[in-house]
């Protein structure tokens, strides 16, 4: 007999789909906001993510601090005391290690810190925390912040309202506003950055992803519709 294919109904793409709840500045729940599976829904590899963590810590390194060797201290040329007789322990320079303004023994010097991570490793590990994040329900969209005065006041009373006041919160915004940067910049609990320098670090290190609405159809036409 020929093998008959299950049709799939509507109520089973939205079981398929995945979402996140969409408030707006009032903090009221107007509806969920679907999200792509390529960036949202992907197998979760937390080894990809510790190294992408790693390499952005080892990156923030500068690598600037420098001693001076015994051979770098000025003076110390002449031979304090003469090798034998005098009771003391035999010395060469007064610009040995062993003496108050004296070289450094194996001390730091300049190092280049700097790792690399390829695009595609990177792009998996960022997909992965999104996932994780939305997995374990620690993401959520908001619509209207285009719309308020910048003024710290008013951020604070929709953080308040959205019940993110003590969160540490990653707010992704869709490009660059300045009254959303404005009324922000001065909350030390949260972090801005535009969806096109999204990290894994970034969202990692927050308690909360705060989507503005117009980020994940960024994210969607950066990473999958461009793809396509």
């Amino acid at each position: 007999m020929p093998k008959v294919t299950k049709k799939s109904t509507g109520d089973e793409k939205k079981k398929e789909s995945i979402s996140i709840p969409l408030m707006n500045i009032q903090g009221e729940i107007k509806k969920d906001v679907a999200l792509p599976k390529d960036i949202f829904d992907v197998e979760v590899s937390e080894d990809l993510i510790t190294q992408a963590i790693h390499i952005h810590l080892m990156n923030l390194r500068q690598g600037t601090v420098r001693t001076k060797s015994r051979g770098e201290v000025r003076g110390g040329g002449r031979k304090p005391w003469r090798q034998k007789g005098t009771g003391r322990a035999r010395q060469g320079s007064i610009r040995s290690p062993l003496w108050v303004g004296g070289g450094v023994a194996h001390g730091p010097k300049p190092k280049n810190y700097q790792l690399h991570l390829s695009p595609v490793m990177k792009r998996k590990a960022l997909f992965s925390a999104l996932t994780l994040k939305r997995k374990e329900k620690e993401m959520v969209a908001v619509e209207g912040l285009t719309t308020i005065q910048p003024k710290a006041r008013e951020m604070r009373e929709i953080l308040t309202k959205l019940q993110l006041q003590d969160k540490k919160i990653l707010l992704v915004l869709p490009g660059k506003e300045e009254r959303v940067t404005l009324a922000t910049r001065n909350f030390p609990t949260v972090s801005m950055v535009p969806f096109t320098d999204l990290s894994t670090y970034a969202v990692v290190n927050s308690e909360i992803v705060l989507f503005m609405k117009e980020s994940i159809e960024g994210l969607e036409k950066k990473w999958v519709t461009h793809k396509n």
